[in-house]
């Protein structure tokens, strides 16, 4: 329930209970949400990039749900966004993951 964002009782709009700006990661836990290790449409680092796109939208539609206006202020708007893909730049990869740690 936590892992797509519903809460006991929470009625957040998704029709499941949840609320409606969080994003359901769960699917993407297992390999099989990936075709290969390419950049390709359904590939890992296509894949995983629409994963993290759709979790800061969530985080953005949570923010101003809450009152707030400037989505710059967020405490997590500092994040990186670009997942990166399979020529990235170690150094590049390396700050994406220490980011989101």
């Amino acid at each position: 329930s936590i892992l797509n964002g519903g809460q006991v009782g929470d009625n957040g709009g998704d029709g499941e209970g949840g609320s409606s700006f969080i994003f359901d990661v769960t699917p993407y836990h297992f390999s099989g949400c990936y075709d290969g290790y390419g950049d390709g449409e359904g590939d890992f680092f296509a894949v995983y990039q629409e994963v993290f796109n759709n979790i800061m939208q969530g985080e953005a539609k949570g923010w101003i749900s809450e009152g707030n206006i400037d989505e710059s202020k967020m405490p997590n708007a500092h994040l990186p966004t670009t997942f990166g893909n399979g020529s990235s730049a170690w150094k590049d990869v390396c700050h994406f993951y220490n980011s989101w740690e």
